[in-house]
């Protein structure tokens, strides 16, 4: 009974971490992370600014938590990708659509991660998160890497260029592009894929 007890209110201390997070991201997108106050956060997740550090110490640990939930989440989704045993072609279209499918799911986090700096953040903070987002990139290179040494993707293009554009044709889409848009996120990247990989293929792979 006890022990039960104990998962339950970790459960809950969970179920309300989320729901303030949640909250903060919103908030952050409507307003900014400078004009966002944890009273705006409190207020719109229904507590009291008191309650909102017993989770977290300040506004700057909500955003660095926001941005860091962010790229790790799409970390461990594209690191799946790298291991499959499928060619760089499906690699690459899957992990556009991995890209995608946060717009859908973690969009008011996604873009709070997009669109703040993270200079706004302790040096600590904000040098953690750059690093996350290293490893991120750095899985995305590996996939163009492993195109071009297999003679899937054209030996002229720098792995590390082709990987930039590739990310920022991702993360440029939250600037125009709406959920409730003519095109889903799913369709979107299914566009960009076919775009980037009629540039990145070599001929003979092409035809």
């Amino acid at each position: 009974m006890k022990e039960n007890l104990n998962n339950q209110k970790k459960t809950n201390k969970i179920d309300r971490r989320s729901q303030i997070l949640d909250a903060a991201a919103l908030v952050f997108k409507e307003k900014s992370y400078d004009r966002a106050t944890l009273q705006d956060i409190a207020d719109l997740v229904g507590l009291t600014k008191a309650t909102i550090y017993h989770y977290f110490k300040s506004k700057h640990e909500l955003l660095y938590t926001i941005n860091y939930m962010s790229v790790t989440d799409a970390i461990d989704r594209l690191s799946q990708i790298v291991k499959m045993p499928v060619s760089p072609e499906e690699k690459v279209r899957l992990a556009f659509q991995q890209h995608f499918s946060a717009y859908v799911s973690h969009l008011p986090g996604l873009l709070v991660m997009l669109h703040e700096k993270t200079d706004l953040l302790p040096r600590k903070m904000e040098q953690e998160i750059k690093s996350e987002f290293k490893k991120y990139i750095s899985l995305w290179e590996s996939l163009m890497r492993e195109g071009v040494a297999l003679g899937h993707f054209r030996q002229d293009l720098d792995p590390k260029m082709i990987t930039w554009s590739a990310v920022g044709m991702c993360n440029w889409v939250y600037k125009w592009a709406s959920p409730s848009g003519r095109l889903e996120f799913h369709q979107i990247a299914d566009i960009f894929s076919e775009i980037f990989l009629k540039g990145a293929q070599t001929r003979e792979k092409d035809n």
